[in-house]
């Protein structure tokens, strides 16, 4: 019902606060229709800070207007098993498009982030394809410190055959405050987890 519901908001073209200046490319409204946060564990360490996401857009570049949904995590891992491994960001999203009340899976040839004015693209550890059809793209924190999973973003896809990259506004911080600050107060924890690690 609460699909449904945010739907038919994105059919009429309805904004609501949540998602006040968020347009995918072409002008398609975009909402965030769930988000939560989670700490990983390996072998009882802290081992990853993880959002899970669900948002909708209308895709204005390939379905003239129709809802794409976007569903997948974003991570900030320390790798607890692995000592010498730098902190990665690990994005995974799949594409589904609704057909007639169907979701159907939107196959993807490329994923990045964007933050701020600065891309991503091209600045990756690893992309490998999800277990769902979608893609996991990974990053080397280290290397890219200023992407921060806390702050507005932007998810950027290619479809396969595709010719031109969707980017769709995500701004957490907007759509729940209070999960933004327990995702932060995890990446703190798996931070010191780090600086006792490389003791």
């Amino acid at each position: 019902m609460k699909i449904l519901f945010f739907v038919i908001i994105l059919s009429l073209g309805i904004s609501t606060s949540a998602s006040a200046n968020m347009k995918a490319t072409g002008g398609g409204e975009v909402l965030i229709l769930d988000l939560t946060v989670s700490e990983r564990m390996s072998r009882g360490k802290l081992d990853s800070c993880e959002y899970t996401y669900l948002l909708a857009y209308a895709d204005y570049i390939y379905r003239n207007g129709a809802i794409t949904f976007l569903r997948g995590s974003m991570n900030f891992a320390v790798f607890a098993d692995a000592p010498n491994k730098p902190p990665g960001i690990l994005l995974k999203v799949t594409a589904f498009d609704l057909d007639n009340d169907k979701h159907n899976l939107a196959p993807l040839d490329y994923a990045y982030l964007s933050s701020q004015g600065i891309s991503y693209a091209g600045k990756e550890s690893g992309v490998f394809e999800a277990e769902d059809g979608g893609l996991v793209v990974g990053y080397d924190a280290m290397s890219n410190p200023s992407l921060d999973l806390m702050n507005p973003l932007d998810i950027n896809i290619l479809r396969k055959n595709g010719r031109s990259d969707v980017s769709v506004p995500v701004n957490f911080m907007a759509y729940n405050p209070s999960t933004v600050n327990k995702f932060a107060n995890c990446v703190l924890k798996a931070l010191n987890a780090l600086g006792e690690k490389l003791k």
